[in-house]
């Protein structure tokens, strides 16, 4: 048997990300990924209740005055649901918000890099 370490960065730009902006969060997707189930934050985070100040697009959700407390709880569980925090300016999300328009978000992600992964690659010999 045979194996070797391969490290290998990862080009992201499309699926499901989030970003944090002091108490307002931006949680967002890109390129028909599927659709923002807000069903999935508990009630006691108070992101998107009706006493929460939210607004709601097809591709983005952002939420204000989040506790750094309701924050963490919130970045573990996207994180959990596989999105990928971006530091992405906020003229920039708050333009993708109005128009949706991905021609100036993608770019921005491809900009960004995943952490390295290293990929593990085994050959069986015949012997």
């Amino acid at each position: 048997m045979h194996y070797s370490l391969i490290p290998r960065k990862a080009v992201i730009a499309t699926g499901k990300f989030y970003s944090i902006h002091d108490d307002t969060l931006y949680i967002f997707k890109t390129r028909k990924d599927e659709y923002l189930d807000l069903q999935s934050f508990p009630e006691s985070y108070s992101l998107f209740e009706t006493e929460s100040s939210w607004r709601l697009s097809p591709w983005i959700a952002i939420t204000n005055n989040v506790s750094p407390e309701n924050l963490k709880k919130t970045e573990t569980l996207l994180e959990l649901e596989l999105h990928i925090r971006v530091f992405m300016d906020k003229e920039l999300l708050e333009s993708y918000f109005l128009d949706g328009d991905e021609s100036e978000i993608i770019p921005e992600l491809t900009k960004l890099k995943e952490p390295e992964k290293t990929i593990i690659r085994i050959r069986l010999d015949a012997s």
